[in-house]
C-alpha cells in the first residue's frame, strides 16, 4: 500500500499589483514635477537610504502644498483598488509616508524592510530598460538557500518556492506588498533617472485616509 502524499505551502506572502490604464496622460507631467522638486526641495533627511548617494528622495507627505493635485486622487484611487485586494476586513487604512524617488544611473537600494506599518507599495512613473528591478526575498531562504536551490522546477514555478523574486519596473504599474518583506531595488544601469512613487499604508489615523467614505 503507497502512502499518500500532501503538500502545504506554509507562510506565503501575499503581493498584489494594478495597471492604470490612464497613466501615459499622467507621465510627462509627473516627469516634469519630479525634476521641479529636485531643483528647489532638499532630500528628506536621511533620504538616500541605505544606498548609492545617486538616489534622491522628496520630502514626505511633499503634496501638502496642493502642488500634486493633479495626480494625487488618481494615485489615492489605484491604491485604495489595489490594497482592497488584500482582504484586510474592517481595516482601515491611512498614507504614513509617500515620497517621489529619483533614481539616477548606478544608484541601487539595498536590502530592507519597512517598520510601523502593514502594507509599503510603489508605483513606477519612468522605467527606461535596465533601470533596476524590485527583488523581494525570501525570509526562509537565510539558513539554507539550498533547498531552494534544489526544489523541483515545477514547485518552484507553481509555487514561487524561491529564495528571491523579482519584479522589473513598469510605467503605470503598482505593487503592494507586507511591510515585512525584506527587498531591495538593483542597480540602475541604464543612462536615465528611473522615476517612482513609494508609499507606507498603516492602520494608524492620520490626516491622509486612503479610502473616502461615500458620505464624505
Amino acid at each position: 500500500m503507497r502512502d499518500t502524499i500532501f503538500h502545504d505551502f506554509l507562510f506565503p506572502s501575499h503581493v498584489v499589483g494594478s495597471y492604470n490604464k490612464n497613466f501615459k496622460q499622467y507621465k510627462n507631467q509627473l516627469i516634469d514635477y519630479t525634476n521641479q522638486l529636485v531643483d528647489i526641495t532638499p532630500p528628506e533627511f536621511g533620504a538616500k537610504g541605505p544606498g548609492s548617494s545617486n538616489a534622491w528622495r522628496s520630502k514626505s507627505m511633499f503634496f501638502e502644498d496642493g502642488s500634486f493635485d493633479f495626480f494625487y486622487d488618481v494615485f489615492r484611487e489605484q491604491v485604495a483598488v489595489t490594497a482592497q485586494q488584500f482582504g484586510l476586513v474592517d481595516t482601515p487604512l491611512y498614507f504614513s509616508g509617500i515620497w517621489i524617488t529619483l533614481n539616477r544611473p548606478n544608484s541601487y537600494l539595498v536590502t530592507h524592510v519597512h517598520s510601523d506599518c502593514l502594507l509599503s507599495g510603489v508605483l513606477w512613473v519612468d522605467a527606461p530598460e535596465d533601470s533596476g528591478s524590485i527583488h523581494f526575498i525570501n525570509n526562509n531562504s537565510w539558513m539554507c538557500p539550498e533547498v531552494f536551490d534544489n526544489v523541483d522546477s515545477n514547485i518552484r514555478n507553481n509555487f514561487n518556492s524561491v529564495a528571491s523574486y523579482f519584479y522589473p519596473p513598469v510605467e503605470g504599474k503598482m505593487i503592494i506588498f507586507p511591510a515585512y518583506l525584506p527587498h531591495r531595488v538593483g542597480e540602475n544601469k541604464s543612462e536615465k533617472n528611473r522615476i517612482s512613487i513609494t508609499f507606507n499604508l498603516s492602520q494608524h489615523k492620520n490626516s491622509f485616509p486612503v479610502y473616502i467614505s461615500k458620505e464624505a
